[in-house]
């Protein structure tokens, strides 16, 4: 007897299996901000009384619409970015409940590719390297695609506006970036999204070069920045930059030298091993996650700087495969509402912006 309950059971696995292998869509992953990234603050009772009082708010609509854009672009399984995707395939989730698609369109007007570079000094010894991968990269775009590059370390530095000539990017990538202090890129962020996007006209995507790790932001968090990116309709694309690994970087827990050792070790500077700020692994890995946050927040992907090259057919197939969607949703008293596209075809990958917040 219990062996035919164990087959029944056997083959009900086997049958739910096979419904799993036959979904006829796929769908893009909802983004929802992380609770735990902030420092915890000494809280006041006046502060815990307002904070429970928000969290038993509840969330109701308010008067008007407001209108989302959702930049998606779908992908087979060899990373090739597929072309003719229709709206009768395609359907949007607003906080998990189906909308309605008030546009589809894929536009052919040639992109705007904002590139940022870290310059800050975990970046410094692997930055050689970095340039020529961007050099290579820009070189590789379609003719009519502008270029932007901009830069960061404790500062957000424009290096050159928006051009299609190639050699004025170059320029700007090899001569006019300067190595700096500090890393800001939480900052730099926010300062990217409130100042300079809306200087750009036209559709544009971000390229950022960069280890995600952050020491000397002031005016912005890993939360608030990405509250940045959500209001906008502008994908990241992170290319991670392993600076941890890299024996040179005098941060690194991996490196012997006897600079290193000397920081770490001299009493008159700190405790034996002293940590140097951006050098632990947890900082490393937080850089990361940001990374991807970043990526799942805009409908972005993460790119390894090892094999970047390789990717760049992939995203430049993407560039000119991108596809929009507008929808109109009721206002409500919430923060960060989450998106999902789903389009009718199984077993391809779909990128679409994770999430969005109210102006």
């Amino acid at each position: 007897m219990k062996s035919k309950y164990l087959i029944s059971f056997l083959i009900m696995c086997v049958l739910a299996s096979a419904g799993i292998s036959q979904t006829t869509y796929s769908e893009s992953i909802s983004y929802k901000p992380r609770q735990f990234t902030e420092p915890v603050k000494k809280e006041s009772k006046k502060d815990r009384k307002k904070k429970a009082d928000e969290n038993t708010e509840a969330i109701v609509a308010l008067d008007g619409e407001i209108t989302v854009t959702i930049p998606f672009a779908v992908l087979d399984r060899t990373g090739s970015a597929i072309a003719g995707v229709t709206g009768q395939e395609v359907s949007v989730f607003v906080d998990n409940v189906e909308v309605p698609i008030s546009a589809l369109e894929q536009d052919k007007e040639p992109l705007n590719v904002i590139l940022v570079l870290d310059s800050s000094p975990s970046a410094a010894f692997r930055f050689e390297k970095t340039q020529e991968q961007a050099k290579k990269f820009i070189n590789a775009l379609p003719s009519n695609m502008k270029v932007m590059v901009v830069d960061f370390n404790t500062l957000l530095n424009v290096r050159s506006q928006p051009t299609a000539d190639r050699k004025e990017t170059e320029a700007a990538i090899l001569k006019k970036v300067k190595m700096g202090d500090g890393t800001s890129i939480y900052s730099a962020i926010k300062v990217l999204y409130e100042k300079v996007l809306p200087t750009v006209p036209g559709r544009k995507v971000i390229v950022l070069m960069t280890d995600g790790v952050d020491t000397t932001s002031q005016k912005s968090t890993f939360a608030s920045s990405l509250t940045e990116v959500e209001k906008e309709d502008v994908t990241i694309y992170p290319v991670y930059v392993d600076t941890f690994n890299d024996p040179r970087n005098p941060g690194n827990r991996r490196a012997d030298d006897w600079i290193t050792q000397i920081l770490r070790n001299n009493p008159m500077l700190g405790s034996p091993r002293m940590a140097l700020p951006g050098s632990s692994e947890q900082e490393y890995k937080k850089g990361l996650i940001y990374l991807q946050d970043l990526a799942n927040a805009s409908g972005g992907r993460v790119f390894s700087s090892e094999k970047f090259e390789a990717g760049t057919k992939s995203l430049l197939g993407e560039f000119e495969n991108r596809y929009y969607i507008t929808v109109k949703v009721s206002r409500r008293n919430a923060g960060s509402r989450t998106l999902r596209v789903r389009v009718n075809r199984p077993s391809v990958a779909v990128f679409a912006r994770g999430s969005f917040v109210e102006k």
